[in-house]
């Protein structure tokens, strides 16, 4: 969504108009492919007269479902001084403003007081992290809101499988590949209740949409000081994941691509 990357631009963002920018560029392509409904109602009307196929994206499942060794996910563990009983909240992201950051430190700021045993690991890199330091400094919480900094990509699973529950109050995705990740890995997400996440997230079976920011603390709460529920959402979680694999999406986009090929081929049939 360009508009929440704007300020990237400083002051040349009062200048430039996005949408304007593209039209001519869009208006040149006849076939898109949308990851999600959210980008098709804010792009289409760019290109009105082209076909389109919404495909949600897909991952490498291989990498996310295999489990963590016990002496790997204890280094892990050490690596950040956190607890074998602790429970463990992940953000996966650029620690920037569009990614509401300081909205989620924020609200979550409460529940991490109440509960000692509760950390939230950041993972990431961005301009915002200064903010997060002070914040973490101001109340006390330099143990429990870890900032990790960025990872290589093939590590990533072992962080998703030391976590309960990944959160994220960003409402600037198109549909981002860290919630596939995470729901992959077999963790819930409570996330702000976004277009994107409609076919994503069952409610109160594999995490929660949120339609105002400070409820995230009624619900981790809930999650994460329960253990039953949390390993049965757990368990749902894996179940339902099968539907982001890279094998789906791969076999989606060659259909569609077929589709196009044989309409050029005979362009009166009607596809």
């Amino acid at each position: 969504m360009w508009n929440y990357y704007l300020h990237y631009l400083g002051a040349i963002k009062y200048f430039i108009n996005p949408d304007k920018m593209m039209k001519k560029f869009y208006n040149q392509i006849h076939h898109f492919i949308y990851p999600s409904i959210k980008a098709h109602d804010k792009y289409f009307h760019l290109a009105k007269d082209a076909d389109y196929k919404l495909i949600p994206n897909g991952i490498d499942r291989k990498l996310f479902i295999k489990e963590l060794t016990q002496e790997k996910k204890q280094e892990i563990l050490s690596k950040y001084d956190i607890k074998k009983n602790d429970k463990i909240i992940i953000f996966v992201g650029r620690i920037n403003k569009e990614k509401n950051i300081y909205e989620l430190i924020q609200n979550l700021k409460k529940l991490l007081i109440e509960n000692k045993h509760c950390k939230l690991i950041l993972i990431g890199k961005g301009k915002e992290e200064k903010n997060v330091k002070q914040f973490r400094k101001k109340y006390g919480l330099e143990n429990q809101i870890i900032l990790v900094g960025t990872i290589p990509w093939e590590e990533m699973y072992y962080y998703y499988k030391i976590s309960d529950v990944f959160a994220s109050l960003s409402k600037s995705e198109v549909y981002p590949m860290t919630i596939i990740e995470a729901l992959t890995a077999g963790i819930p997400a409570i996330l702000s209740n976004d277009i994107i996440y409609k076919d994503v997230i069952h409610q109160g079976k594999n995490g929660f949409l949120i339609d105002n920011d400070e409820d995230i603390y009624k619900y981790m709460k809930e999650i994460i000081e329960n253990d039953e529920k949390l390993q049965t959402v757990k368990k749902y979680t894996e179940k339902t994941s099968i539907i982001h694999s890279s094998t789906s999406f791969v076999e989606r986009i060659e259909e569609y691509y077929v589709q196009i090929i044989q309409n050029h081929k005979n362009p009166s049939k009607v596809y």
